[in-house]
């Protein structure tokens, strides 16, 4: 049986690690549009503010850890752009090259999570505002606060925020 998992982060990566336990044999595939999968969002802050030093304690497995020890067929920066049920595929876009391709699946896991909103007001993207929502968005603060930011404005009031 082959399943695709769309989504890498929290969700995807830990359907995919139960489906290996479950069914050794099967093909078990992620796609992941970003560059990083299963890394724990609420520990970016601690990372920002010092209380954890090593960015690699924020990864719960990486890519070549899930391929290596689970033998799962992670792709990075793949990005599921369309999925048609009849003939059960999707079709994935690579981030970098912009190539696509089709992808045949038994079962297609949806896990995704959630996106950023952004509020429409002026000067929302501008340089230094930025959505903290994944591992390059901390790495861009993380910049800035080297950069000798001291200060910062928190829109929202989510598990991050």
């Amino acid at each position: 049986m082959r399943v695709l998992i769309v989504g890498g982060n929290a969700g995807g990566a830990s359907v995919a690690t139960r489906l290996r336990r479950l069914r050794p044999d099967g093909e078990v595939v992620m796609f992941e549009r970003g560059q990083y999968v299963s890394y724990a969002n609420c520990g970016m802050l601690y990372y920002l503010e010092g209380t954890i030093a090593d960015r690699s304690e924020l990864f719960v497995q990486t890519a070549d850890s899930l391929r290596s020890k689970h033998g799962i067929d992670v792709r990075l920066q793949s990005e599921v752009i369309g999925i048609d049920p009849g003939p059960h595929t999707i079709t994935v876009r690579d981030t970098v090259t912009g190539a696509q391709s089709i992808e045949p699946y038994d079962k297609l896991v949806l896990a995704m999570g959630a996106e950023h909103l952004l509020p429409k007001i002026p000067s929302i993207d501008g340089v230094n505002v930025i959505p903290m929502w994944s591992i390059p968005h901390m790495d861009r603060m993380a910049a800035l606060i080297r950069g000798g930011a001291h200060s910062t404005v928190i829109i929202g009031g989510g598990y991050v925020g």
